[in-house]
């Protein structure tokens, strides 16, 4: 891995894969979250964002092979990509 994106091209597809699994997945998500009336509303769409970051996580964890980062050593594409979510969580 070299920057931003992996130079392994099956590494990069998966990269590729999983951000926009959290653009498709978060902004929907957070989205309802906004707009949700009520508290039972609202806890509904929190257990889908929470189920979302299982599942990235989970794919996380296996892409990392044991390193700080989803594409090893270096924050890369995918890092970045869900990095900029993190915001939005805390705020939620």
């Amino acid at each position: 891995m070299h920057g931003l994106v992996a130079t392994d091209l099956y590494d990069h597809a998966i990269a590729l894969f999983w951000a926009a699994f959290v653009d498709d997945k978060f902004v929907p998500l957070f989205r309802k979250m906004r707009e949700a009336e009520g508290e039972e509303a609202k806890c509904l769409v929190f257990e889908k964002i929470l189920e979302a970051f299982l599942l990235l996580e989970e794919a996380s964890i296996k892409c990392s092979n044991g390193k700080a980062f989803s594409c090893g050593d270096n924050g890369g594409y995918l890092d970045r990509a869900f990095g900029s979510f993190v915001g939005h969580l805390k705020g939620y």
